[in-house]
């Protein structure tokens, strides 16, 4: 099994939102090896976002069954990668945890942009429809990057 976990700041939209989409992704392709987590850096509140729940059933996923986690030093350990939202957080965590950075990068670093996924917490379900959409984007890419190496961060 290769471990991917997606962190956020609050583990209720964006990480989330991330884990689900791939998780769908990954099961429409059959793409089997895949664990994929959430966590969150920050967290204080333990339901996912109503909106993000409400946007991730119109792509097709019910019965989400979720609680936020905070990220500790056991799930860096135990991740073969760590894909966070901004780049700022993938710094904030290799530094927090120098021993891993090779296995920290943002969603911008993936995919060689600069573009970080925007937080949608306590914006409306079109903000959130966009940051999935986004998302959907960026987990088809990790599960087709999955397919063809066997690993998402290079250095593992």
């Amino acid at each position: 099994m290769y471990k991917i976990i997606f962190v956020c700041t609050g583990n209720t939209c964006r990480s989330p939102m991330a884990m689900y989409l791939t998780k769908h992704i990954a099961q429409q392709k059959n793409v089997k090896g895949l664990q994929i987590e959430s966590r969150g850096m920050f967290v204080t509140e333990t339901k996912l976002a109503e909106h993000a729940r409400a946007v991730l059933k119109t792509f097709g996923m019910h019965n989400l069954r979720f609680s936020a986690k905070q990220l500790t030093l056991q799930n860096v350990v135990e991740a073969d990668c760590l894909i966070t939202m901004t780049r700022a957080q993938a710094t904030n965590l290799a530094l927090q945890y120098p021993v891993h950075a090779c296995k920290i990068l943002s969603v911008a670093n993936f995919l060689n942009n600069q573009k970080d996924v925007i937080d949608p917490y306590g914006q409306s379900k079109e903000v959130y429809m966009q940051t999935a959409k986004y998302l959907e984007f960026v987990a088809e890419e990790i599960v087709e990057a999955y397919k063809e190496e066997g690993k998402i961060c290079l250095e593992n």
